[in-house]
C-alpha cells in the first residue's frame, strides 16, 4: 500500500512537472511525456484497484 502511494505520487509530480515544462517552453516532447505518465497512472490504478476488489471477493471463502 505504501508503495503504491509513493508510485502515484511520483507519476503525479513527474505529470505536472512535464506540463509545466511543456507550459514554459511549449516543446510538445513535454506533452507527450505528461500524457504517457498519465495513462501510467490510470492502468496503475485500475489494476490496484481490481486487486484490492479481487482480495474483498475471496476473502469471506477463505
Amino acid at each position: 500500500m505504501l508503495l503504491m502511494r509513493v508510485v502515484f505520487l511520483l507519476v503525479g509530480i513527474g505529470c505536472v512537472a512535464s506540463v509545466l515544462a511543456w507550459l514554459l517552453t511549449s516543446n510538445r516532447r513535454y506533452l507527450v511525456v505528461a500524457k504517457k505518465l498519465a495513462q501510467f497512472a490510470v492502468v496503475a490504478a485500475l489494476v490496484f484497484l481490481g486487486l484490492l476488489l479481487l482480495e474483498r471477493a475471496l476473502v469471506p471463502v477463505l
